[in-house]
């Protein structure tokens, strides 16, 4: 690494917000439902947080495209990648 990559600014924080329309079973009637994944690089590396009070899923795949779009955004945080990794 070089001292310029040092004075280069460092992505130290993310937040994605996603929404959809609420699924029927929804017992307060929202319109829409909303996750946010926040993640963050407090120098002993980066992690998620997610908060929703509620996210529904219509198939099972659906939550792995959500968090590989996620996962994306990880790395560029700089995640490490690990083995699990596809």
């Amino acid at each position: 690494m070089s001292e310029r990559d040092d004075e280069a600014p460092k992505l130290i924080a993310c937040r994605m917000t996603f929404e959809q329309r609420a699924d029927c079973c929804d017992d307060l009637r929202r319109k829409h439902q909303r996750l946010v994944v926040e993640m963050y690089d407090g120098g002993a590396g980066v992690y998620p947080v997610l908060r929703t009070s509620r996210w529904a899923l219509n198939q099972p795949g659906d939550l792995g495209d959500l968090l590989r779009r996620v996962r994306r955004s990880w790395y560029a945080l700089g995640a490490q990648r690990g083995d699990d990794d596809e």
